[in-house]
């Protein structure tokens, strides 16, 4: 059941064998997390992908007249939902003026944290909300979603809004996901991530290393990681043990 439900079952996503995670590469070795100029680059120049965003879970106090408490916050660039698939229960998700730096704070909320913090009203559009410190308008609800991107299911999500002249390098981290263009192999994106990778290491010469740039690997071997070598190991060791009863 454990194999099954990370290994061998779908995503609820659509088309999710065009679903990859872009990540950083240096010296043959690759890395999932990412900065936010690689991702600014790869928005600039979108090559073998129909579109690309930028995620990230962060904690945030969420003030209210209850106890305060910490939240799961996603943070996404505005293609994140349509990517994964998304669509409100009311209200509306993220636009390209939400994502601009400086842009407004606009909040979309979970089913399970409208129905736990609000009852199920859908008045609590255009409602504010604290998280952080920082007031937040709600603009949207979510129908039950979990992309299974994040280590906890998110609260609330908000606007990554990515400055694109950034060079921050490792302040700040993200995870990219890309979705191919039709018949566009995972072996063909890396080939046409060149340019890319050429690019970044043009800007940033002190930190492209021999062999940097990007890689692309299946969403799901991206989520499941070490875990797969454990798992295989598992199912054998509980298949010789029925083997033998």
């Amino acid at each position: 059941s454990v194999a099954n439900a990370v290994l061998f079952r779908p995503l609820d996503v659509p088309e999710e064998a065009r679903l990859v995670r872009v990540t950083s590469a240096s010296g043959g070795l690759s890395s999932s997390p990412a900065s936010l100029p690689h991702f600014n680059i790869l928005r600039e120049q979108m090559g073998p992908f129909d579109a690309v965003a930028a995620h990230r879970l962060d904690f945030l106090n969420f003030t209210s007249d209850r106890t305060p408490e910490q939240v799961a916050a996603a943070r996404v660039t505005e293609g994140f939902f349509r990517i994964f698939g998304a669509s409100p229960i009311a209200g509306r998700l993220f636009t390209e003026e939400d994502d601009r730096p400086g842009g407004s704070r606009v909040a979309v909320l979970s089913a399970a944290f409208w129905l736990s913090r609000f009852a199920g009203d859908k008045a609590a559009i255009g409602q504010r909300l604290t998280l952080g410190g920082e007031p937040y308008i709600i603009v949207g609800i979510l129908h039950r979603f979990d992309p299974e991107q994040f280590d906890r299911p998110p609260d609330v999500w908000i606007p990554f809004q990515i400055d694109p002249q950034t060079r921050d390098l490792g302040g700040e981290f993200c995870f990219i996901t890309g979705r191919l263009k039709p018949g566009i192999t995972r072996e063909q994106a890396s080939a046409g991530l060149q340019t890319a990778s050429a690019d970044y290491a043009r800007r940033f010469p002190s930190r492209a290393a021999p062999r940097s740039g990007f890689a692309v690997i299946p969403v799901r071997e991206a989520m499941v990681g070490d875990m797969r070598a454990s798992l295989v190991i598992l199912m054998a060791a509980v298949g010789l043990v029925l083997l033998i009863a």
